[in-house]
């Protein structure tokens, strides 16, 4: 940091913020996951998604990681955010009568 020009710093935040917006856009919103109507529900996702996202690229960078690293991880965010945070995975749906199975195997939704 002492070599480094003082507007690379400041534009730091930049690409943080940005990777920390799209990622819960593209991975919620457009996958329609999220709704426009409730689009206040954004903050939360942008706080497990894009804080996951900027975790996630910090740690592939600091251990030279490539895209495997990355993927590994990504499945790893998204399998604690399914079963760990929403807790929707395990969870049996509340439909009552023949619909109570649907999309059930093995215990999982």
């Amino acid at each position: 940091m002492d070599g480094e020009p003082k507007s690379l710093i400041r534009a730091g935040w930049r690409p943080a913020l940005t990777l920390a917006v799209l990622s819960p856009l593209i991975a919620e919103v457009l996958s329609g996951a999220t709704h426009f109507s409730v689009i206040f529900a954004l903050v939360p996702e942008i706080l497990t998604w894009g804080c996951g996202a900027l975790v996630i690229r910090e740690t592939v960078r600091r251990w030279r990681g490539g895209w495997t690293s990355m993927l590994l991880l990504g499945l790893g965010i998204s399998i604690a955010e399914e079963f760990i945070i929403q807790q929707t995975s395990l969870a049996p749906l509340p439909f009552p009568g023949a619909l109570a199975h649907y999309g059930r195997a093995w215990g999982v939704n």
